[in-house]
């Protein structure tokens, strides 16, 4: 029986351009959910009156601030100006009153095509691998893994807000620890950037071990 020789960036590469030439049909799905989200926003912002004149004019001002002064500009205090910011920033906050469960519902469907696209993206590309990849196996994918790939992001979601809320935890200490808060905050920044390495790696072969392997987010987890 031969032994099967271990994968290589010389061979992996080439396999994978192979692949990505023989899947532009799951390809052009997953753009043709992206363009449809991404074009509903404007929709939702003329819908919901989104304030484009505040905008404009935090720009102006901003402008007018660095044609004055240069790149190191100070804010303008006058009268005139803070007047014209509370203007445009009040507008802004009272569309944001009335707009919020729009803008959450369109976050919110995001977020569901983005679960049904990634299992879709990942059992597509192992029925491929395999031979017989196919749009049905793209939709088919998608719908069966839809419950643990959206359990798998959530259960991402909060470890990485607990990672959050532990460096802030930290570099709070460090403001606190007077001389040694610089190397206090020094180790938070690398343990972060470790932290966020690791779980970049493990959150790729997480999902495909979810979908792939049909394993439980935990399981997947330990195993990918």
């Amino acid at each position: 029986m031969e032994s099967q020789q271990p994968a290589t960036i010389g061979t992996l590469i080439p396999q994978g351009l192979s692949l990505a030439n023989r899947s532009w049909p799951a390809i052009g799905i997953v753009m043709l959910v992206s363009l449809l989200w991404a074009g509903a926003w404007p929709i939702l912002l003329d819908a919901t009156s989104f304030p484009r004149e505040a905008i404009e004019a935090l720009q102006a001002e901003a402008s007018r601030e660095t044609a004055r002064q240069g790149p190191l500009a100070q804010t303008d205090t006058s009268p005139a100006a803070r007047q014209r910011r509370e203007r445009a920033l009040t507008l802004i906050q009272d569309w944001g009153g009335r707009a919020w469960p729009s803008l959450l519902l369109m976050v919110g469907i995001g977020f569901v095509g983005w679960v049904w696209v990634t299992g879709g993206q990942i059992g597509y590309l192992d029925a491929r691998l395999q031979g017989h990849g196919s749009l049905a196996s793209f939709v088919r994918t998608g719908r069966q893994a839809f419950v643990p790939v959206l359990l798998t992001a959530l259960l991402m979601s909060g470890l990485g807000a607990a990672v959050l809320v532990v460096l802030i935890l930290l570099f709070a200490v460090g403001r606190l620890a007077g001389p040694l808060g610089g190397l206090v905050n020094g180790a938070a920044l690398l343990g972060g950037l470790v932290a966020f390495l690791w779980f970049s790696v493990k959150a790729v072969y997480w999902l495909i071990a979810v979908v792939v392997d049909q394993a439980r987010p935990v399981a997947a987890l330990q195993s990918s």
